[in-house]
């Protein structure tokens, strides 16, 4: 049976809990700190406030927000336009990210430092590793070519953005990304290739 690994961490200045469960392979680098694939975390709601839940896992090398789910408080009013403004989605993520992370040992073991000074640098760590990541896979870009030259002669951009939703521009991007990929050759004005 494989070893598991689990805690239960306190976040957000006490508001909630994190927690994780995670085998040694189930650790993923995220900069120069070492975080579990996925995060589970329970935030309470004030007296008027909802309590959230959210998951958080590492996609491509970054911790990113998969779910978040507001529920009212028994006592509490009904969810408000207000209140799914109210979450700081990214802000939540790297603080609940900097609580969960770990440090890599030369040995190769893990180990969890703890204090505020630690967390700063962890929150700091989780944004650095934020900062210039791209955004679409590369399996992403495949489809999207493959999705342009299926509509090569009746208005491929306008194909791709039906496909992936997103606005026109978005679309257009991709194809530009998936042509400097090599996926798709380079266009002449007026010329149409795939």
């Amino acid at each position: 049976m494989r070893e598991v690994m689990g805690e239960t961490v306190p976040i957000l200045k006490g508001r909630g809990e994190a927690r994780y469960e995670a085998g040694p392979a189930d650790f993923v680098d995220v900069g120069s700190r070492v975080v579990p694939r996925k995060i589970y975390a329970a935030i309470e709601g004030g007296r008027d406030e909802p309590d959230v839940a959210m998951i958080i896992e590492v996609r491509q090398g970054l911790p990113v927000c998969t779910e978040v789910r507001l529920v009212s408080r028994a006592e509490g009013p009904e969810i408000r336009a207000k209140d799914l403004k109210s979450v700081p989605i990214l802000d939540w993520t790297d603080e609940i990210v900097a609580e969960c992370s770990w440090v890599r040992m030369q040995s190769g073991g893990i180990v969890q430092v703890s204090g505020k000074g630690h967390r700063d640098v962890d929150r700091r760590n989780v944004a650095r590793a934020r900062i210039g990541r791209p955004r679409v896979s590369p399996k992403h870009l495949e489809r999207v070519a493959r999705v342009y030259r299926e509509h090569v002669d009746d208005r491929p951009t306008h194909a791709v953005w039906r496909a992936f939703g997103g606005s026109y521009r978005t679309a257009a991007r991709n194809i530009e990304r998936a042509r400097a990929a090599g996926l798709l050759p380079p266009t002449a004005p007026g010329k149409k290739k795939a």
